[in-house]
């Protein structure tokens, strides 16, 4: 699984860089592991990807060893189930709250003694061709990833809590959110990442995590932002497939065309 060694590079401490796919595209999925990101944030919070949908983009980061984590709309468990049983390595899950909403996640996720998810002859598990149900039960339990946003006040004053719950593989802070819920919204001209105050927030919030074992996260859509968070610890870091492409479409007509 892409996922298990997501994980070893993670405990060794290594730094990985992976994208939001925020376009529904088997085919950006894919074209991010031949370029070579280390994993991919599949959004089915914020845009229109179907089951089939993810299901697809989900196949496309097999082909090419890249780690997929769907960043699932609701903590619903039938929801996680079914991005879960399509393949997808392990859940982003945005809006967490509290513990109790990641013990809700890591339920849905893993299978027993650890959660309560369902077994049946589902892509995830090779539809049990090849490899029995407990072998495969034991290594998605060992290998599978759960990683939660912290992105609201009410998380923010619940970090420590979250941060306690053992099954708890990564924390990601989704700094723009995280802003307007601080309210800073009116504030914001781009990522809420830029913002000096959120940025301070950030840096002690993932401090605190990473004191507490849980490598932490952040965007980061330049150099400048990756190496401010690599200085300070953080090892996941995403950029948005739909800013890369404006950057790098914007840069090109601006040198074809002067003036535009």
């Amino acid at each position: 699984m892409a996922a298990g060694n997501l994980k070893r590079r993670l405990k060794a401490g290594e730094t990985l860089f992976g994208i939001f796919c925020d376009i529904p595209s088997p085919q950006i999925v894919e074209l991010a592991g031949l370029i070579g990101y280390d994993f991919a944030f599949i959004d089915a919070e914020h845009t229109t990807a179907s089951l089939d949908g993810v299901e697809h983009m989900v196949r496309a980061a097999d082909t090419r060893g890249l780690a997929s984590l769907v960043r699932v709309g609701h903590n619903h468990h039938s929801s996680i189930l079914r991005h879960m049983d399509s393949g997808a390595n392990g859940v982003l899950m945005p809006l967490v709250n509290s513990a109790e909403d990641v013990l809700d996640a890591v339920a849905a996720v893993k299978y027993p003694p650890l959660g309560r998810r369902g077994l049946a002859h589902v892509r995830a598990a090779g539809y049990a061709v090849n490899t029995g149900l407990g072998a495969f039960m034991a290594q998605s339990n060992a290998e599978t990833v759960v990683m939660v946003q912290i992105e609201t006040a009410e998380a923010v004053k619940n970090l420590d809590a979250i941060c306690a719950v053992e099954e708890l593989d990564a924390v990601f802070f989704g700094a723009t959110d995280l802003a307007a819920s601080l309210g800073y919204s009116t504030q914001l001209q781009a990522s809420g990442s830029e913002h000096p105050e959120i940025i301070k927030l950030v840096l002690d919030l993932g401090y605190k995590a990473m004191k507490a074992g849980k490598p932490v996260g952040i965007s980061a859509h330049s150099l400048a932002a990756y190496n401010r968070w690599r200085s300070a610890g953080f090892q996941i870091m995403a950029t948005v497939a739909s800013l890369q492409f404006v950057a790098g479409a914007r840069g090109l007509l601006k040198d074809c065309r002067p003036g535009s």
